[in-house]
């Protein structure tokens, strides 16, 4: 178990024994939520990354995906997220957090310096009726102003 300080939530936490796989799954996955939401990104990308590889054909495995790019974006690794975010959107083309994921992608390769990848992130989200559809259309207007 590693343990920064006292606040910090133990990575292994030595969940009780269940013998639901899907119960299991969820555990590690809520346990990798709560790191993050705790700022603790490299202890949740290490959670996250183990849910993926011990479940790969579970559906949370695709979440956990995501939640590596946000964590990776948190640490301002920006090109690391923007590989991440980049494999998710590819994968998971119709998943519920497309639009999302598409909006984190275009502000990583906008933060590693990738403007032209960047724009043609938000050129896509632009175009289709989604909530950050605005968002985007205001970050191409941005950036047409610039010199």
């Amino acid at each position: 178990m590693r343990i920064a300080n006292e606040a910090q939530i133990p990575v292994h936490s030595g969940e009780p024994e269940e013998t639901d796989l899907k119960d299991k799954v969820a555990s590690r996955y809520a346990l990798g939520e709560r790191l993050y939401l705790s700022a603790q990104y490299l202890n949740a990308i290490e959670v996250f990354e183990e849910l993926r590889k011990k479940y790969p054909v579970h559906p949370l495995q695709q979440v956990a995906l995501y939640w590596i790019g946000r964590s990776y974006m948190a640490l301002s690794e920006f090109s690391k997220a923007s590989l991440i975010l980049l494999d998710f959107t590819r994968s998971f083309p119709t998943h519920a957090m497309i639009h999302e994921a598409r909006w984190y992608l275009a502000q990583s390769l906008e933060q590693s310096g990738e403007i032209r990848l960047a724009m043609s992130q938000y050129n896509e989200l632009a175009k289709s009726g989604n909530p950050f559809q605005q968002q985007a259309k205001d970050r191409l207007n941005a950036h047409e102003k610039q010199p």
